[in-house]
């Protein structure tokens, strides 16, 4: 009976899956894991930053009416989530 994994298929699967890790390890050892800590909603009009929310440990609803020269948003932030819930966009694409 024929083996079909041989000895060096093995080392080649244990080494790939070690390499695989090595990333992870940079990220955690620079600091920049994406962190739940750390998470933010960054709201731009034009570009530029608006308001920058932290949405990790919020709890609660922040409303924050955007009203620019072209047009009206409504930003509705419930506990870690954020959403535009009222536009004026005819095609309504941008409520989510």
């Amino acid at each position: 009976m024929k083996h079909i994994i041989k000895k060096g298929d093995i080392v080649l699967i244990i080494t790939l899956l070690v390499l695989s890790f090595i990333p992870e390890g940079i990220f955690y050892l620079t600091g920049n894991d994406a962190s739940v800590s750390r998470m933010y909603a960054v709201i731009q009009v034009d570009g530029k930053v608006y308001k920058e929310v932290p949405l990790s440990g919020h709890h609660g609803t922040d409303v924050i009416p955007i009203q620019t020269e072209e047009g009206y948003n409504l930003v509705v932030i419930q506990d870690e989530s954020v959403g535009i819930t009222e536009a004026d966009c005819p095609d309504k694409i941008c409520i989510s």
